[in-house]
């Protein structure tokens, strides 16, 4: 822990300011970086009600659908983007109500980050994050690119970048209202959905991901 006076840290503030200092580079030290880009993944039976999910809070990531958590110990972190990812399919019938019950979803949750004790400090609509839309053609629903310029390669590239230092505690959450019920899954047909790998769950599994285009920053020696 650094303490250049070397005197006793007399104030709760300047305990808790070495504390967040501690593990990352000294101003004079190297400095390494790493481009990544991270998930963390809800899975969800068919017949379930969505609620408000908290993300990136897996104990034990399992390297591809939940392959990061906050806090880091020995490194800072920049967040550069973010995007949503899902295959939800929400009891709703026809197919074409499907899609507009999804739109709805989309449109009424929010992303929300909280940092360093504040609330909201990022706020965005799903719909916004999320880099594809449905729409029915003929009985089957089908997904499109959505034609937005802030969504570059599927992320959306936040205007500024926000920095986190390492151990400092965060919160990603989507929050949704009440309301929006999982269908029954579909085994056959136009509108079949496959097993979702590494989910967890029996047959079908349908899931909702938060991405994040991020920057690692850490001690390089030598």
């Amino acid at each position: 822990m650094d303490n250049p006076t070397k005197q006793p840290l007399g104030t709760n503030d300047a305990v808790r300011e070495a504390l967040r200092k501690m593990g990352l580079p000294q101003e004079a030290d190297k400095v390494g970086k790493t481009l990544r880009i991270v998930r963390s993944t809800k899975f969800y039976e068919e017949g379930a009600t969505l609620v408000t999910e908290k993300f990136f809070t897996a104990q034990n990531p399992d390297g591809f659908w939940n392959n990061y958590k906050f806090p880091q110990q020995e490194t800072g972190v920049v967040i550069r983007g973010l995007a949503v990812d899902h295959n939800l399919h929400f009891a709703a019938s026809p197919v074409d109500i499907y899609g507009k019950q999804q739109q709805i979803f989309e449109q009424s949750s929010y992303f929300r980050f909280k940092y360093r004790r504040r609330d909201d400090r990022l706020v965005f609509r799903v719909a916004d994050l999320v880099p594809y839309a449905i729409a029915s053609i003929g009985n089957a629903a089908q997904a499109f690119a959505k034609p937005s310029s802030a969504l570059q390669n599927g992320i959306f590239m936040l205007p500024e970048p926000v920095l986190l230092a390492a151990q400092i505690e965060t919160e990603f959450k989507i929050d949704i209202q009440s309301g929006f019920t999982l269908g029954a899954n579909v085994a056959t047909g136009t509108t079949a959905q496959p097993v979702v790998t590494g989910g967890g769950l029996t047959g079908a599994g349908q899931y909702l991901s938060l991405i994040l285009l991020i920057e690692e920053l850490f001690e390089a020696h030598g």
